[in-house]
């Protein structure tokens, strides 16, 4: 039996709830998923991110004029899951990825939206590939404390050199008078 009007308003207000603050979106197909592996998937999942299972329909009145809407050329045939990822773009992929592995799926990621452009599989996959937010935070953090140090260094290397240089031209200066 099919959804009445309000519980199909309670499905668009629930998806747009959730691509407010999303960074990529990616489809995938389910056709040949049993509840066990979809439940694996979405119990795996980087919190902020989900899998959700929406009429095409609904996510196109969804994602109409949005950043989101070259998802609707996606949002076609039967059988969509749609992963909203918030955070953890690579951590997410990488799950899915694994999770296609355990499973021998075929169909992997059709295609995904982020910042309003549609990326193809191998796009999304290289998206994938990138460092996280929090693994460039923690890289630049790197590179800001190795300025100091190397300073320190260098700093400390200069009375040192010159002390050296010091000792060589006096100990020549020593030589030359004898």
């Amino acid at each position: 039996m099919g959804k009445n009007i309000f519980q199909k308003k309670e499905i668009i207000k629930g998806v747009k709830s959730d691509l407010e603050n999303a960074q990529l979106i990616f489809s995938t197909d389910m056709s040949e998923l049993n509840i066990n592996q979809l439940n694996n998937l979405r119990n795996g999942l980087p919190e902020g991110s989900k899998a959700i299972c929406v009429k095409n329909r609904l996510l196109k009145r969804v994602i109409s004029g949005t950043e989101w809407e070259p998802a609707a050329e996606v949002a076609q045939g039967t059988n969509n899951m749609w992963i909203i990822i918030n955070d953890d773009v690579k951590g997410t992929i990488e799950h899915f990825n694994k999770w296609k592995k355990t499973y021998k799926k075929e169909e992997g990621i059709k295609a995904g939206v982020i910042e309003g452009v549609l990326y193809d599989s191998k796009g999304i996959e290289a998206i994938g590939k990138l460092p996280s937010k929090s693994e460039l935070y923690a890289q630049i953090a790197g590179s800001i404390q190795a300025v100091p140090s190397k300073l320190a260094g260098t700093i400390k290397e200069v009375p040192q050199k010159t002390a050296r240089a010091v000792k060589q031209i006096g100990r020549a200066s020593c030589r030359e008078r004898v």
